[in-house]
């Protein structure tokens, strides 16, 4: 980015952030370069997932966006990033699961409304199973995030439709268990809590939709109480991705539409902190080592298609920001080791040609922070 660019969206930042967030500059890459690895070598690339007891970190690649179009998952060595192997798909994958127990890697065939079973070590594909079914409109109903309970192998899968869907899926059966209609409007966010409930991230009059995960019935809603029931489309936030303190019972959930990060109570779903993220929030990681939790923005909306994103790092023992990170263009999707200290996201790049970073064959990223080492510096 030019310095320039930067030093002007940097001021912007500032301006809307508190002051202790203020204290810090928004570290640039030239100051976090000893800090992280970085291989551009996943083109179109959506969620990563790290797997410790192979020391690799997968990554969902989707090429081509056109109706049909195969998809890869790329393994990648989780210290250095290099590339071990290459897997092609029939569907495209987008969200990626893992089952440690069973070494079994699920990939999320969002626009084909299903799931993909890989054998993680080996890289052969087990099984296909499909979820969504075509709508009135003849248009297949999408997947997004996947969450796996290993003691018993069960799938969860959210479905960002109008009215949202769940689905639980017996992964060792490979069949459909149960599918949960009317959960929400754009169900999307997902964390499983590994005691039997499942949290829904969504938007409308109710944010957050906690279900059982054995049944899929309707334990409790939470609501930030800023929409109106019937509002639709019209919905004041949207909580698109979410991540679980268990230890403390928190639940940190981004909003798309605010550009916040929420922690609620994952009982009572009380609001415990709010804080400034940027346009564009997209993804969060708890760290219950540290105690920290990482959030990534695009810093663009469809409003502003032109700004570069970033990942902050808040302390959430007092609520507040630590660090940000500039990181050219749009850091998107995280997967945590907390047994190596070691943060993985994927990096995307601009696809429309005003932006100053487009460039018509770039290609995506998979961006390591070694969180030790990050935390080291001044």
């Amino acid at each position: 980015m030019p310095k320039r660019t930067s030093r002007v969206l940097l001021a912007a930042m500032l301006f809307a952030l508190p002051a202790s967030a203020q204290d810090k500059p928004m570290l640039e890459p030239a100051d976090y370069a000893a800090a992280a690895v970085r291989n551009s070598a996943i083109p179109g690339g959506y969620e990563v997932r790290a797997v410790p007891e192979l020391g690799v970190v997968f990554a969902a690649s989707v090429p081509d966006f056109k109706d049909g179009a195969p998809g890869d998952v790329y393994m990648l060595r989780q210290d250095d990033l290099s590339v071990i192997r290459r897997i092609q798909l029939q569907r495209r994958p987008f969200a990626l699961a893992m089952d440690h127990r069973r070494g079994w890697l699920y990939a999320g065939n969002t626009k084909d409304g299903s799931l993909t079973v890989i054998d993680a070590k080996s890289g052969l594909v087990l099984r296909r199973i499909q979820l969504g079914q075509p709508g009135k409109d003849g248009k297949m109903e999408h997947t997004r995030m996947i969450e796996v309970d290993e003691a018993t192998g069960h799938v969860f899968v959210t479905g960002p439709t109008d009215e949202g869907i769940v689905w639980i899926v017996d992964g060792v059966a490979g069949k459909l268990l149960h599918r949960i209609d009317h959960v929400g409007i754009w169900a999307a966010g997902l964390a499983y809590d590994g005691a039997g409930k499942l949290y829904i991230g969504a938007g409308g009059a109710h944010e957050i939709i906690v279900l059982d995960a054995a049944t899929g019935k309707t334990l409790t809603r939470f609501s930030t109480g800023d929409t109106p029931e019937g509002a639709g489309n019209d919905s004041a936030h949207f909580f698109v991705n979410l991540s679980l303190d268990v230890q403390r019972n928190r639940l940190f959930a981004v909003d798309s539409h605010s550009g916040q990060l929420y922690v609620l109570d994952a009982t009572s779903g009380t609001e415990l902190a709010r804080l400034p993220i940027g346009k564009g929030a997209l993804d969060v990681e708890f760290n219950a080592t540290l105690n920290k939790a990482y959030v990534t923005y695009y810093g663009i909306d469809q409003q502003n298609p032109v700004g570069w994103g970033g990942l902050v790092v808040i302390d959430a023992a007092e609520y507040v920001e630590e660090r940000r990170l500039n990181i050219p263009t749009f850091p998107s999707n995280l997967s945590l080791d907390e047994t190596a200290g070691a943060l993985f996201m994927s990096v995307s790049e601009p696809s429309r040609p005003e932006h100053p970073d487009y460039r018509p064959d770039a290609m995506g990223a998979v961006l390591r922070l070694d969180l030790g080492a990050l935390d080291a510096l001044p």
